[in-house]
């Protein structure tokens, strides 16, 4: 039988931890980059609801619908696109609308957008 001696205080073993911790290092990135796109892209998205909703509501306003049926149909644009209206204003021909966007994943990460739309001139 052949018994290997160790001795107390060598190395043997070390390149596991190591690559082991550059594992643990380069999953963590990994995450920390994947949730920072994810939060851009949902910036993106509550930034175009916003922007069709507002488009939306206004060009029901040029037609002679009122400001209910128009913010409305602001809500309803803003719902196909994944996004909730937090609030819709009308003043003189000038639809203001602000949206919200919920990520469904672990952190509750929003992303909130403004867009105003209204006849040229």
């Amino acid at each position: 039988m052949i018994c290997a001696r160790i001795a107390v205080g060598s190395d043997h073993g070390s390149g596991t931890v190591w690559v082991l911790t550059l594992l643990l290092v380069v999953v963590t990135v990994a995450a920390v980059l994947t949730a920072a796109v994810g939060a851009a892209g949902l910036q993106t998205r509550a930034g175009s609801a916003a922007d069709l909703a507002a488009l939306a509501a206004a060009g029901l306003l040029q037609r002679g619908e009122s400001g209910a049926t128009a913010c409305a149909a602001a809500q309803r644009i803003a719902r196909l696109n994944a996004a909730t209206v937090q609030s819709c204003t009308i003043a003189s021909d000038v639809v203001t609308v602000v949206v919200a966007t919920m990520a469904t994943g672990v952190g509750g990460v929003r992303g909130r957008a403004s867009a105003r739309s209204g006849p040229v001139g």
